[in-house]
Formats: structure tokens, sequence, C-alpha cells
């Protein structure tokens, strides 16, 4: 996996995944419900601790991005438009990279992937000034200028007039392009990340409470339990 705060984060999509496959709920949908209970969350602690057990992965505070560099880890999850940032050090040192299919369980209830934007411009409704944001706006996400400054570095560009932008300068390559490809294949299956799902609270408490589900200071049925306040309480809020 990842390091930083993202190892946390992709190391618990992956967990999410595994559990709405398996269980056929949406632990979050877009409008913040919550749909695990107890019981999902031990399904989501358990597969968290068997792929540990078995070798899989290590444990979220050890991972290290350069394990995946040096070649001592044989996959990572990640976002698209992370995705350079993470293989272009592994390729340099002359290993191939693949792009692997979206992992689904057989007889999967739900696909359990998502998709979400890299970044968002809004405009303000109290701002004096609507048409010259409105216009600011259009500039940064469909001009030849910001297409040819930005190129990849956030992801592809949903644009349709930026995409032709780095078509014609020979701008569109690369594992992120690969990776892509293959989500849109899937669109269909891939639901849209709810920003709940990304709360500090729900990231750090899966990651604090599944430490303690490996080294046995906590049995999974209470890290559940404890996993589902936190995230209520965090959506009170």
């Amino acid at each position: 996996m990842c390091s930083g705060s993202h190892q946390a984060r992709h190391g618990t999509y992956l967990c999410i995944a595994y559990t709405e496959q398996k269980t056929g709920k949406r632990m979050l949908d877009e409008k913040g419900s919550l749909g695990f209970d107890e019981a999902d969350f031990e399904v989501m602690f358990d597969f968290y601790k068997q792929l540990v057990d078995k070798g899989v992965t290590k444990i979220i505070d050890d991972r290290d991005r350069k394990d995946f560099e040096d070649g001592k880890a044989a996959g990572t999850v990640m976002w698209i438009s992370d995705a350079a940032y993470y293989v272009a050090p592994c390729r340099d040192k002359g290993n191939e990279i693949a792009v692997a299919d979206y992992p689904v369980i057989e007889g999967a209830a739900v696909y359990g992937w998502y998709a979400k934007p890299t970044s968002l411009y809004c405009i303000s409704g109290h701002t004096k000034h609507p048409e010259e944001a409105a216009k600011l706006v259009e500039f940064l996400l469909s001009s030849q200028e910001m297409a040819k400054l930005r190129g990849l570095e956030n992801g592809v560009p949903a644009s349709k007039s930026s995409l032709e932008v780095l078509e014609a300068n020979d701008m569109i390559d690369g594992i992120q392009i690969e990776a892509d490809e293959m989500r849109k294949t899937h669109t269909p299956n891939i639901k849209l990340l709810s920003p709940y799902t990304e709360t500090a609270e729900f990231i750090s408490g899966f990651d604090e409470l599944s430490g303690k589900v490996f080294d046995g200071s906590m049995e999974i049925p209470e890290a559940a339990k404890q996993m589902r306040e936190i995230i209520t309480q965090a959506l009170d809020k």
C-alpha cells in the first residue's frame, strides 16, 4: 500500500469494497446515511486481519510506498490520479507495470468500488461578480493554456476539450491513461464516493482499531461496535 495518510485511506477503501461486495450493502450513500451495522463492520475487520495474517499486506502503520518501488510488494491500490507518483519510481528501476482489474469476489452482491473528482471548483452564491467567476472557472477547466499546464497532474481530465488539447500535444500517455481506460469499462458499476467516507474520524478510527485487532488488544466485535459509534458521531456533527 502507500505511505503517510494515503496508506490508511487506500487500505480502508479496499476493506470497504470487500465488505460491500460480501454483504450487498453500501457503507455510506451520497447523502451520508450509514448502511453498515456492527455485523458488517465485523466482516470488514475480519477481512483486514486475514490480509495481514496471510501476508497479503502489512499492517497500516508498517506500509511503505517504497515497498512497491523496490519490488517488495507485487501490487498496490491507489486513486488513478496518484498512479504516476507511485509507478514512475518502480518503472525507473526497470520493472514492468500492469494495470489490474478491480478485485471483485465471486458472487458479489454489489461492486464496491468508487470514483471521486480530484478537484472541484465552485462559485459562491454571495459573489458580487458571478459572470467573472464563471469565466474564471471555464478558463481553469477548459482552456488550452490550463490543459497544457496541468497535463495529467490531477488525473485524466473530464473535460472533452481538455482531452483534445492533450491529445493534440501528444500528452495522453502513461499509467493514468491505462487505468482510466480500465475504469471506463466498469463505469456503470462504479459509484460516486460519499464525501463522508473521507472524514478524518473514520479513517483514523479504522486505522487505530484495526491495529488493536491485529495486536490482540481488542476483539473484532468490540472494534466493530466502536467503529459504528465513531461514524455515527461523525455524521451527527
